[in-house]
């Protein structure tokens, strides 16, 4: 049984430990960026495959049986990639794709749909942001030298003592239902500074992909039951 995890979020690494337990080989696709942080455990592959033409010819050569999608909303072209390659080769494509946030009462949130506004927003407002997107969607903000950035190491949360200790007066965070980015959320509620909340526009549903919501609502699914 083999499965083809393309990870980036903690709810990837929650379905391939889940996965793996299960009696499954599993290998998971990290993007360069998260090399060093969201690495599952296991058989991992950084990067990808040439495009779907590349994809196509690595899944019938592994003989992969199925395919979870928990790369997250800002994951761009390999979603893409994986969905045609999952046609081309009828392989089943399970997309895991969780809630979006909604503020809590003692939430601050400024709420935006995509980077270019969310770069406007920073840069009017603020003067000091903490991260919680990946470097590489931080790049597409291109907020320039009037706004400092700082990221937590590791691919972990922003922390209240990293927003006191650094005078962070914002927190970005791409809208991904991610625990990782919830504990951030969390950490702005706390420390009461505001959050620039990204939220992009839902994904297209592509024929053929069985949408979740959570790893356990996946593994109820064929071929995992």
């Amino acid at each position: 049984m083999r499965a083809l995890v393309i990870a980036g979020t903690s709810v990837a690494l929650e379905m391939v430990e889940r996965l793996q337990a299960g009696g499954w080989h599993v290998t998971s696709v990290v993007a360069p960026h998260h090399a060093q942080s969201l690495v599952p455990p296991g058989e991992v592959h950084i990067g990808g495959f040439g495009g779907p033409a590349g994809l196509v010819k690595w899944l019938i050569a592994q003989g992969v049986e199925v395919i979870v999608d928990a790369a997250g909303p800002f994951a761009g072209k390999i979603s893409v990639s994986v969905s045609e390659a999952a046609r081309a080769t009828g392989t089943p494509l399970i997309a895991i794709v969780p809630q979006p946030w909604i503020p809590q009462r003692a939430d601050n949130w400024i709420e935006v749909s995509d980077l270019r506004t969310a770069a406007a927003v920073v840069r009017e407002r603020y003067r000091k942001v903490g991260m919680q997107i990946s470097p590489e969607v931080a790049a597409k903000l291109k907020l320039g030298p009037s706004v400092s950035t700082v990221f937590p190491r590791g691919g972990s949360a922003v922390s209240q003592e990293m927003i006191e200790q650094r005078s962070l007066d914002a927190v970005v965070v791409g809208n991904t239902g991610d625990a990782t980015d919830e504990l951030s959320l969390a950490a702005a509620r706390r420390a009461g500074v505001p959050v620039v909340m990204i939220t992009p526009e839902p994904p297209t549903v592509r024929p053929g992909v069985r949408v979740v919501a959570d790893a356990s609502e996946a593994l109820l699914l064929p071929p995992f039951r």
